[in-house]
């Protein structure tokens, strides 16, 4: 269930560990597919023109980056990057969406 706020509401919240172990997940469903990829299922539909993901990376070798892909309304890719390389580190996940566009 999102949590209501002034003009959006959380869709989904996450954390996974340095070695590619979802810890929770709230809002939907987010899997490991590869070393550092992720694709995450939400249980409500996000159009990218209304939608926020945040991914931080907290641990890792060197700077870690992060890259995601609207998929579509409900499927998001996810992918870690250490330089240029797909790699598995601890990170968080929330997916904010705007309840008023007006604002």
């Amino acid at each position: 269930m999102p949590i209501p706020e002034a003009g959006f509401s959380l869709e989904f919240l996450g954390s996974v560990s340095g070695a590619g172990v979802v810890n929770f997940q709230r809002g939907g469903l987010l899997v490991r597919t590869g070393v550092g990829i992720y694709t995450l299922t939400l249980e409500r539909e996000a159009p990218a023109g209304e939608t926020v993901v945040l991914v931080t990376p907290r641990t890792g070798a060197g700077n870690a980056n992060a890259q995601v892909a609207h998929t579509s309304n409900t499927v998001k890719g996810i992918t870690l990057f250490v330089g240029a390389v797909a790699t598995d580190v601890a990170f968080d996940v929330a997916v904010f969406r705007a309840t008023d566009t007006t604002l």
